[in-house]
């Protein structure tokens, strides 16, 4: 296993996270089942426990140790230390330490924000559902079962087109749907309960045309947060913007008469 710890998990073969999986004693069985559906180091950074015990019929106990594994493994070779500030950053929803973001895109992790980001840093990728915490566990437990302040954590919101799980993305509609109950409690839950109030910024990066899981996005957090003061939009072309604006507006005047 020297060789193996010697190079980034994402650059290890199949057979190094079978090796691996055997020195932190997971059974046989397991180890084949991630075998054969030809698990490398790329792969295995993006598990999660819900997948593990899903494909491979494992429990909780060996599904948790392999991600708390994992997660150790990832973070002794990040590039950069994260800083021990908060900040949110939604389409991202990012803390730093703490950092979380909500990604609307599905190709993000192969093209985009969240590929670029992970070449230099270590990150959790998660999905709303992750944000549910379990009746028999504190929200400190939770916080610490997510690893939530202890790197950045990616939620993307309308699944993964390079996730070989039950996350498939969907149009706007089946979306509307099917997710929309998902973002409204995971953004009540980092709003109201991980993340302080005033202690964080949340972000919408416009940087393609605005489209209604983003909008409702915005008003889940602009609910929850009792205001736009810590909300903050950027956008690259001005047609983005204007779209923004007009339904930002829209909301801000039905809840407070106020203008955009």
């Amino acid at each position: 296993m020297a060789e193996v710890h010697d190079k980034p998990v994402e650059k290890w073969t199949e057979s190094d996270v079978s090796s691996w999986l055997r020195s932190i004693g997971v059974k046989e069985q397991y180890i084949q089942k991630l075998h054969e559906e030809e698990v490398d180091g790329k792969i295995l950074k993006e598990l999660t426990e819900d997948y593990l015990k899903k494909e491979t019929g494992m429990k909780s106990g060996p599904a948790l140790l392999i991600v708390k594994k994992r997660n150790e493994l990832v973070e002794s070779f990040q590039v950069h230390k994260p800083q021990k500030v908060k900040k949110t950053h939604a389409s991202g929803l990012n803390t730093e330490a703490g950092r979380q973001n909500e990604e609307q895109g599905t190709d993000s992790k192969v093209s985009g924000f969240c590929g670029k980001y992970i070449q230099h840093h270590a990150a959790n990728l998660h999905f709303m559902q992750n944000y549910k915490i379990p009746s028999d566990m504190s929200i400190r437990e939770f916080e610490s079962h997510l690893h939530l302040f202890e790197q950045t954590s990616w939620i993307f919101c309308n699944g993964r087109s390079d996730y070989r799980g039950n996350e498939a993305p969907c149009d706007e509609m089946t979306w509307i749907k099917t997710k929309i109950t998902l973002l409204r409690e995971s953004v009540s839950l980092i709003c109201k309960q991980i993340l302080p109030k005033g202690t964080f910024l949340v972000i919408f990066l416009l940087t393609s045309p605005v489209e209604k899981p983003l909008l409702h996005t915005f008003y889940e957090f602009f609910t929850d947060m009792e205001g736009h003061e810590d909300i903050i939009c950027i956008s690259e072309c001005e047609d983005n913007y204007q779209k923004w604006k007009g339904f930002a507006g829209s909301v801000l005047q039905c809840r407070d008469g106020e203008s955009f």
